[in-house]
């Protein structure tokens, strides 16, 4: 069980926190942290953008949301991504 969550949006110009252009979760276990991005397929798959991000190697910003505001975009993220283009 994970001794916390934080999540985090994706944001750059045309993609506010309230429509990012992605989202990514770091959680915390005992044994270690797994950070993670949510793909089009909605499952998450291990990433290095917060570790990046916090080098300044990320070329966007990333915001740390709520459980609740995360739970709203990744609702979002169902919609847009079960939309054909």
């Amino acid at each position: 069980m994970a001794d916390s969550v934080t999540y985090y949006a994706i944001v750059r110009k045309g993609y506010p926190v309230e429509r990012p252009a992605g989202m990514l979760r770091r959680t915390v276990h005992e044994r270690g942290t797994r950070d993670e991005a949510i793909n089009k397929d909605l499952q998450w798959r291990r990433t290095g953008l917060i570790v990046e991000w916090e080098a300044r190697s990320f070329e966007h910003d990333l915001e740390v949301v709520t459980d609740d505001q995360a739970a709203h975009i990744i609702e979002d993220f169902r919609t847009r991504w079960s939309t054909p283009d």
